[in-house]
């Protein structure tokens, strides 16, 4: 699936139909979205394996898969999968603190914060970056570009129908629906307001 994608960002393969997005990698899973998703689960069991490795090339090669698979996600262009990574490695960074010990906790813990900062000054040396347009246009960190400016002036569709999802999750917030069933919620808590924002002929089924 990985070597799919590489040649898929380099378009050379015809391995895929036409009519596919190419502005974002899917390898062989045809859409983006649940191409982000596989690999979320592809990076925490490549994690999860490499932690534990105690063979040190065993534990090289599968870092660097997960760190392959870390590219291919980005280049999916899968802003939500993004999210739901960061905010992963934020749980198991957090649960990892608590089982070592204090001392060693405490060091970690000045490590980590250090890291924070740097990673929070590259962040926006390249949204300064982008604004002065000295980086070079391409799609893939356009379209993290224009997630940033989405959220700043919260415009998008997707905002429209957020209260359908709070609404079906007030209705079933332990068990829930269901996979794959997210267009029947939207039909039910469907209200002709969202015509403001969505036009008729788009839907969400996730």
């Amino acid at each position: 699936v990985g070597i799919v994608g590489v040649l898929e960002y380099l378009f050379i393969t015809d391995f895929l139909p036409d009519g596919v997005d190419w502005t974002r990698l899917s390898g062989t899973l045809g859409n983006p979205s649940l191409y982000g998703t596989y690999l979320l689960f592809i990076i925490f069991i490549g994690i999860l394996l490499a932690v534990p490795e105690k063979r040190k090339l065993w534990g090289i090669g599968v870092w660097a898969i997960t760190a392959f698979n870390g590219v291919l996600l980005l280049l999916s262009g899968t802003r939500g999968a993004w999210l739901a990574l960061a905010l992963g490695m934020g749980i198991l960074f957090f649960l990892w603190i608590l089982l070592l010990r204090k001392q060693s906790a405490k060091n970690l813990l000045r490590a980590s914060l250090f890291a924070f900062v740097v990673l929070l000054a590259v962040f926006f040396a390249c949204i300064l970056a982008w604004n002065a347009q000295l980086l070079p246009s391409n799609i893939f960190w356009e379209r993290y570009q224009y997630a940033w400016t989405e959220l700043h002036a919260f415009e998008n569709q997707r905002f429209a129908f957020w209260p359908v999802a709070l609404k079906a999750w007030n209705q079933s917030p332990l068990f829930g629906y269901g996979l794959e069933s997210f267009i029947h919620l939207y039909d039910t808590y469907y209200n002709p307001s969202f015509l403001k924002a969505i036009p008729e002929t788009v839907f969400f089924d996730r």
